[in-house]
């Protein structure tokens, strides 16, 4: 997960750094020099007890990461992705798609994704339609029907507030991403939609469009071999289309300033007042499975509870820089950069 994503990006013209959360833990790593974040698919915390909610609680469970992450996702300069696990990761912590960032307590009034419908994990190639929506890594493809990677076993979109909540966020174009069926039509049926998600949703991103969730994998699909089948027209495209996302994204960098440094600093101190310590109690693997799960995004089959939020397992993140970072790499890269469309 962690590697294709970072490549993904990287082809966009991105310097992509691979850090765990066990870096941002222990400081070695600060989301203030970034512009972007990717939460990559995978069984943090082997999803015992439910996707991504023990990823969420190491989060919630230190003072100082739910600081950093809240003053990140509040500055105007920043976007963020979640692919699988980090899509559920963003919904649990608010990022998508009411953008609150409340706490635990507000979590289960929260739309987010739960067990599929068939019960079982689902892996395969699925159709999706893209809708207008307000998301920046979307720009350019509403219309656009194409095949995409899924792989998970709880990608069905619930919302705790019934119909009107489903209704307020479909409305505001914030669940852009659909599984069709053969005719291209929106359907939550199986297995067109691999999970039984109402209305097709695959997907939630933000009010503003900076933040983006998805439960399937277009990481997986940014270049041409990567596809098992694809129309005989597409294969003279100088890229796959999805690589389409991740220029957006970069292109949303150029056109949009870096906050300063010195501003950086200030939005930090403010959001340090501002973010409660969290109620709930931190459940975690213990610091030698987090070294054993290295950069496997924390998938460790046995648990320990209530250990300190400092010996979280290392689910893993993508940072991505738009500025130049090593140099004449970065440059080159985004000159090699093909467009997709």
């Amino acid at each position: 997960g962690d590697r294709e994503m970072a490549a993904a990006f990287e082809a966009a013209g991105f310097d992509a750094w691979d850090v765990t959360t066990s870096d941002l833990l222990a400081g070695r790593v600060s989301l203030a020099r970034f512009r972007g974040v990717a939460f990559v698919g995978g069984f943090s915390h082997a999803d015992v007890f439910g996707s991504a909610k023990g990823w969420a609680g190491v989060i919630r469970g230190s003072p100082a990461l739910s600081r950093a992450f809240a003053a990140f996702f509040a500055r105007a300069d920043t976007f963020s992705l979640g692919v699988c696990n980090g899509a559920q990761l963003m919904t649990i912590l608010g990022v998508v798609p009411t953008a609150d960032g409340g706490g635990e307590e507000a979590s289960e009034s929260r739309p987010r994704f739960i067990d599929n419908a068939s019960g079982r994990f689902e892996s395969r190639l699925a159709s999706v339609t893209i809708l207008p929506s307000p998301a920046v890594m979307l720009r350019g493809l509403a219309g656009s029907t194409m095949g995409v990677w899924v792989a998970h076993g709880e990608g069905r979109a619930h919302f705790p507030g019934g119909s009107l909540q489903a209704d307020s966020v479909r409305s505001r174009g914030l669940a852009p991403v659909r599984y069709v069926d053969d005719a291209g039509a929106v359907t939550d049926q199986y297995p067109f939609c691999p999970n039984g998600s109402p209305h097709g949703i695959a997907s939630f991103c933000s009010p503003d469009g900076r933040h983006l969730a998805m439960m399937p994998h277009p990481e997986r699909l940014f270049t041409q071999w990567q596809w098992p089948w694809q129309p005989e027209h597409w294969r003279a495209l100088p890229a796959s289309p999805w690589l389409r996302m991740f220029q957006n994204a970069r292109a949303w960098c150029d056109e949009t300033p870096a906050v300063a440094a010195e501003a950086m600093r200030d939005l930090s101190a403010a959001m340090t007042a501002a973010v409660p310590r969290p109620l709930v109690p931190v459940v975690a693997t213990s610091a030698s499975e987090a070294a054993a799960a290295g950069g496997a995004g924390g998938d460790a089959d046995a648990m320990a509870t209530h250990v300190p939020a400092a010996a979280a397992a290392a689910a893993n993140l993508v940072g991505v820089d738009a500025m130049d970072g090593d140099g004449a790499r970065a440059r080159a890269i985004r000159a090699a950069a093909p467009r997709a469309m």
